[in-house]
Formats: C-alpha cells, structure tokens, sequence
C-alpha cells in the first residue's frame, strides 16, 4: 500500500532524497510526538547543519486507498520543516528522513514493495544497525564495569541464537571492544563472566566466536573460564557442539589444569563424576598418578586404556580389589562386580587376571550361584 518514500521521490531532488534516506539509516530522526490533531507527529531530525523540527500527516491512516495517488501533492503542501532549505525550496532531506521512519514503522502493515525496493530494503535493514548498535553499547557496559545483571545479555544471546548467521556485522564489530578489553586483567575478569553467560544462553554460535580468545586471557582467569565451561559441559546433556566443548580442556597449559581440577576437587569432593571425569576429559593425568594405586576398577580400566604399558600393573590391582569385594560382597549385591568384569573384559581383553578373577569366585564362593552365572 502507501509508501512515504515513493510518494514523494518524484517530488525532491535526488541528491536531497539520498541525504533523506541516510539521514534515517544513520540514526538522526527521532522519535515522534503525537499532536492532538488526529493522525499528524512532530519529529526532531539532526542535520549537519543542525536538529529541526518536522511536522507531517500521517497520511495512510487519513487518505482512502482511492485517493493514495492525490498523496504526493498532500505532503507536498502539509509536510513541514524548519530548515532553511525547507523554507526556500520546499521538501528537504529532513522530510525525507521521516518518511523513511514511516515506512518502516508502518512498512510491513501498510506497504507492498515496488521499484525502490532496493532502497526500502536498505531502510529495513538500518533498524538491524540501530539494534546492533544497542547491542554493542551494552556489551561495552558489561566488559566496563560489573553490573550484575545479565539481562540484556541474555536477551542479545537468545537471539542471535534464534537468528544463527544474521548478525554477523554485531560480532564484527565487539571483535573491536575484546581485542581492547584483552590484556586487561580486571575487564577479563568480566570478560569471562560474558563468555560463560552468553555460552549457556546462546550455544553453539556464541561458542564458536569465542574460542578463539579462551588462551588468550590471563592465567587466572583462564582457570575461571575453564571451571565455567566444565559445569556448562556436564549439566548439558544434549548439545549439538558438546564435542567442540568436550576438545577445549585439553588445550590450556598443565598448570591451567591443575587449578581448574583442584577447584572441582574442593567444589563438587562428594560429587567424585564431576572432578574425575575432568582428569580424562581434559587429559590432565597428575591426580591420577599420584593416586593410582587407591582408583576404582572402573577408572583403572580407562587408565589402561591411554596408558597401555600399565595394563599388568592394572589387572593385578583389579584382580586384587576384586578378591577383596568378594569376600565381603552381601548376597544379592552384585551389581557393581558384573560391571566390572563387563568393563574388563570389553576394553581390556579377559587376560589371565581377568580368568584368574573368575576362578577366585568359583573356587571361594560356590554358592554364589548367581553372580556366577552371570559372569559365564
């Protein structure tokens, strides 16, 4: 239907209907107020020469649709402008600028594309801009000082979420706000706090833009992140990206790890899953080492399997627990040695401890029948 724009293309000079256009697409028309004459606004547009004051009819809601072809004659004569220019030519580019506003206010309602898509489309796409804009000034904010509130961020991370590859220009451009913030031990520190905030609400996409900066923090906050990242990973179950995440914990430094884990330790120490599965995750094998003579079958197994050349040493400490599980096993409570056997035999082979594990139950506990069964 009508289009501001189009309606008085014919009527202004080209060169002003351009300024018009990137008056709007810059940001420069304001808000409007509404008159108490019906249907008519008052709008402050910003020029370089100065702000003016544009008063104009809102003329969908005024003119029948048989009478849009009379609307380029009613701006001409009803639209005004302060401007100088206004005042000796008419239609000035601050007029324009309001149009352009209209149209997309009232664009996808009111009007259907015609020949000046290409420039209507320019106009859709600034309100993309001005959201981009807003959305850089929050970010600013939040790598500036610590409000506390995620908010808006989560807000920016949803969507850029919901509308994956369309906001490209945003991410160019907070590119320019990290690579600041970068070697600014305080700021990282709120850098972190955004990574991890913007990971958990965002996903893959916000992931995948800051990876690249995770080795780039200092130390500390590198421990920070890497503990954030590891409770993302283990309360998210299904996530399309849990490899790409899963592969990060091997990239920081040893000492990296180490504190990350020793965090874990302190944190979740009854929760033994969270912290052990770090070690094989982030292939940090120190704690396991030094306390390999006091791990579960089960985390033996996975030993065995990165370090083959422990595979005896191993066997007879399973073969030796086993012994020590069968003799004080309550009758019926098997559930933990069948898995074990199960484990043993599946990843490591069923060697000669593991027939000798078997024969110790055969020949000890005969009337175990069936958990003997079970193993055979």
């Amino acid at each position: 239907m009508l289009s501001y724009l189009n309606t008085i293309q014919s009527k202004v000079d080209p060169a002003i209907f351009s300024r018009g256009v990137k008056l709007y697409l810059d940001g420069m028309v304001g808000n409007p107020v509404s008159l108490l004459i019906d249907n008519w606004r008052l709008y402050n547009v910003t020029g370089s020469a100065g702000s003016y004051e544009v008063k104009i009819p809102i003329l969908h809601l005024t003119l029948s649709t048989k009478k849009y072809a009379m609307a380029a004659d009613a701006l001409t004569q009803s639209a005004t402008c302060e401007c100088p220019y206004y005042a000796q030519y008419g239609l000035c580019k601050h007029i324009v600028g309001v149009c352009a506003s209209l149209d997309q206010e009232f664009g996808s309602k009111y009007r259907e594309f015609d020949a000046s898509e290409e420039i209507l489309d320019n106009i859709f796409a600034s309100q993309k801009v001005k959201t981009h804009r807003k959305w850089l000034e929050t970010m600013d904010t939040l790598l500036s000082r610590d409000t506390g509130n995620y908010y808006y961020l989560d807000n920016i991370s949803r969507t850029i979420k919901t509308e994956e590859g369309q906001h490209q220009p945003f991410f160019d451009e907070l590119t320019k706000i990290v690579e600041v913030v970068i070697g600014d031990y305080s700021r990282e520190k709120l850098l972190v706090r955004v990574i991890l905030e913007s990971i958990l609400v965002g996903g893959q996409c916000w992931f995948d833009y800051w990876s690249e900066y995770f080795l780039q923090l200092d130390q500390y906050n590198q421990i920070n992140l890497f503990k954030g990242l590891w409770k993302i990973y283990w309360v998210t179950a299904q996530i399309d990206y849990k490899e790409k995440l899963k592969s990060v914990f091997r990239n920081p430094v040893e000492q990296v790890k180490l504190e990350v884990f020793n965090e874990l330790f302190l944190e979740f120490g009854l929760e033994k899953n969270i912290w052990l599965e770090y070690c094989f995750v982030a292939e940090y094998y120190s704690w396991l080492d030094e306390n390999f003579e006091n791990l579960d079958p089960l985390t033996l197994i996975r030993y065995a399997e990165i370090f083959p050349e422990c595979r005896e040493k191993v066997d007879l400490l399973i073969l030796n627990q086993i012994k020590m599980w069968s003799d004080f096993l309550p009758t019926g409570e098997y559930g933990m040695v069948i898995e074990v056997f199960q484990e043993w035999g599946n990843r490591l082979g069923k060697g000669d401890f593991y027939s000798e594990a078997l024969d110790y139950f055969r020949t000890n506990h005969p009337r175990k029948k069936k958990l003997l069964n079970q193993l055979d």
